[in-house]
């Protein structure tokens, strides 16, 4: 605004000489400086209001960038979240539905996992994996109970007695696959989950991976289950 009502002032100057072509330095250059005294500083005036706005433009151009980047993150970050927790929620429902049905017992250990993790300590860590392993072997008994006959599984003849849970498992998920590829990344996600429980109990697990353990473990015994009910598992791809 300052620089729209700015204006460069008129400046009449007209030296009073009987004779016009005559030059009087000293006397002439004041008057000169005294009349354009007012033009000069108008002029640096506009001039700095210029390079003020420049610096500002530039400042407010930033900002509203940032604000782009910031808003567009934040939105696609909600859409993201909203989108994993309907997937997640409705294959919670699915796998609780399955293992109230097929493993109650295992079931019911949950919750006192998700307990133990809620503590953070190493100690409440090491408990949650020694549980995470209950919950593997009960699962296991509830859907292949030990047996003192061995179960085939290819050429060779598993043991299958009580503390011969991961055997038992292996034989449910060869006989319910129907996909070579999804038969061996479940066997694969069975034997690393059971391994990663067992370092658990040594204090070798970080309570962020113990509480991705957690999620691992409930999705694969809903995956699992699901083999045998033609359930379409998270992601619904085999």
């Amino acid at each position: 605004m300052e620089l729209q009502a700015l204006k460069v002032p008129d400046v009449h100057f007209a030296p009073s000489s009987s004779n016009p072509q005559e030059f009087v330095a000293g006397l002439y250059g004041q008057h000169v400086q005294t009349a354009t005294g007012p033009v000069k500083a108008a002029i640096d005036r506009m001039a700095q209001l210029s390079r003020n706005i420049s610096t500002v433009r530039g400042v407010v151009s930033k900002v509203m960038a940032a604000l782009h980047e910031f808003v567009s993150a934040t939105y696609y970050e909600l859409a993201f979240r909203g989108l994993a927790e309907s997937i997640f929620d409705a294959h919670r429902k699915q796998v609780d539905a399955l293992l109230a049905a097929s493993a109650g017992e295992a079931l019911q250990k949950i919750p006192t996992i998700a307990e133990r993790l809620a503590g953070g300590d190493s100690e409440a860590v090491s408990n949650a994996m020694t549980t995470c392993r209950r919950v593997l072997a009960a699962f296991a008994d509830a859907v292949q109970p030990p047996t003192a006959e061995k179960l085939g599984h290819g050429d060779q003849a598993l043991d299958a007695g009580p503390e011969h849970y991961l055997n038992r498992l292996h034989y449910v998920i060869k006989q319910r696959s129907k996909s070579q590829a999804r038969e061996h990344r479940l066997r694969q996600t069975l034997v690393n989950l059971n391994a990663r429980f067992n370092a658990g109990t040594h204090a070798e697990v970080t309570p962020e991976e113990a509480h991705a353990l957690f999620v691992n473990l409930y999705i694969f015994l809903g995956e699992v289950l699901s083999l045998d009910k033609g359930a379409v598992p998270l992601g619904g791809t085999s």
